[in-house]
């Protein structure tokens, strides 16, 4: 069986299920906005690479001929709004869609535009996919009564990726945060928050991993409030390297 994911390649999450299906024996491939290599698969890219308006134009015009060339057996893209609209587009089934967060619980309250395409794309689809009961919940209620196959998969964490890590002595003062910049993420509460406990805890330290559209705004508000000693801004980590900040790390923030 061939399955084609529809995503963003060069998202861990997405990565995560593609080995699990190539592991399983599936046939996989992925259709993706970036270019970005993937282990045992072929990624085709939508647009011109710069996941822009445009680009994003040029991806409706392109879904339907890409698919024709693939031949999955099934589509599973992931997040409801932008992969699942293009998905809803290509007319193509079996569907799978499966919402990432921001895309159902966020997107709907923006605008009624918005509601109506997360609502289609929901309805539209043959199953769908969350990672938490409370998003599963809120899909249900954007049905609307409509019944679906509705499954949540958490993500979680296997234990042998504790059972990897070297046993070392935590850095007591070392505060983690593994967000994306964007407003959603509320990572300027925790800077603001971390000038006042190195008044307290001088030595403290705080590690900004993640980039985004304030990443800028983040640099400068750290540098207005004196804090340059005490914030590093790491950007984007490989997954390797987030197990280490993590294993390093007294405490992991996040405040979404």
């Amino acid at each position: 069986m061939r399955i084609c994911f529809l995503g963003d390649a060069g998202s861990i999450h997405l990565q995560r299920w593609i080995k699990y299906f190539i592991e399983t024996g599936y046939e996989v491939e992925v259709i993706s906005f970036r270019p970005c290599p993937v282990s045992g698969v072929r990624v085709h890219i939508l647009g011109g690479g710069s996941g822009g308006r445009l680009d994003y134009v040029l991806a409706m015009f392109r879904i339907k001929s890409l698919l024709e060339m693939i031949k999955p057996d099934i589509l599973h893209a992931h997040y409801a709004t932008s992969f699942g609209l293009l998905s809803v587009l290509s007319g193509f089934h079996p569907l799978v869609v499966s919402a990432w967060g921001s895309d159902v619980l966020v997107a709907p309250q923006q605008s009624l535009w918005l509601r109506k395409i997360v609502c289609q794309v929901l309805k539209t689809a043959d199953a769908l996919t969350s990672d938490s009961e409370y998003m599963s919940n809120r899909m249900e209620e954007l049905l609307d009564g409509r019944k679906k196959v509705l499954k949540t998969v958490t993500m979680g964490v296997s234990r042998s990726w504790f059972e990897r890590l070297p046993q070392i002595d935590k850095n007591s003062r070392q505060i983690l945060s593994l967000r994306g910049h964007q407003e959603i993420y509320n990572i300027d509460t925790i800077i603001t928050a971390m000038a006042k406990v190195i008044k307290a805890i001088p030595d403290a330290r705080l590690v900004i991993a993640g980039e985004g559209a304030e990443t800028l705004e983040l640099k400068n508000l750290s540098q207005s409030l004196g804090l340059t000693q005490n914030v590093s801004f790491v950007g984007q980590l490989p997954h390797a390297k987030v197990q280490q900040y993590l294993n390093e790390s007294a405490i992991s923030v996040s405040v979404p």
